[in-house]
């Protein structure tokens, strides 16, 4: 199984939000299962910690050259 990237992650719990505020067909979300059951999600953390703390470096890098 490979890792869930974290746009589709993203997009997944947008899903989720709008399932649970609103109304969703339930065609939509069957796909959107099927779609996301060959994800695994690990190291969601890491990988979101890791994802903040390079755009922050990138962000103070880009400063620096300004």
């Amino acid at each position: 199984m490979k890792e869930i990237p974290l746009d589709v992650l993203k997009d997944f719990l947008d899903l989720w939000y709008e399932d649970t505020h609103s109304y969703i067909p339930v065609e939509f979300i069957e796909e959107a299962v099927k779609e996301i059951e060959e994800f695994d999600f690990i190291n969601i953390k890491e990988r979101l910690l890791q994802s903040l703390k390079d755009s922050i470096k990138y962000k103070k890098d880009l400063k620096l050259k300004v």
